[in-house]
This record gives C-alpha cells, structure tokens and sequence, in this order.
C-alpha cells in the first residue's frame, strides 16, 4: 500500500518537475517528450516563447 502511493507521489513530482523545468529553462533543455508535450500545449492554447 504505501510503496505504491510512494510510486503515485514520485511520479506526480517528476510531472511537476518536468513542467517547472520547461518554465523556468525554456529552451535550453529539449527533452523528446517534453518538446511534443509542449507542441501539443501551444497547438491548443499558443504560447509566445522567449527566443534564445
């Protein structure tokens, strides 16, 4: 029970770490998955990214 809540937190952390990192990196780190998560993002709401 609490090794699979403790998966479902460290999975949560990692969503949100990704995200900060995007936010606060912006373009300097282009992970795959990151790079079409983002895609996706601005195809639905577009985004003004800062360029670099």
């Amino acid at each position: 029970m609490r090794l699979k809540q403790k998966g479902k937190l460290a999975k949560l952390g990692e969503a949100l770490k990704r995200k900060k990192l995007l936010r606060s990196r912006g373009r300097q780190l282009i992970i795959p998955s990151l790079a079409a998560l983002e895609k996706e993002l601005s195809a639905t709401r577009p985004v003004r990214a800062p360029h670099e």
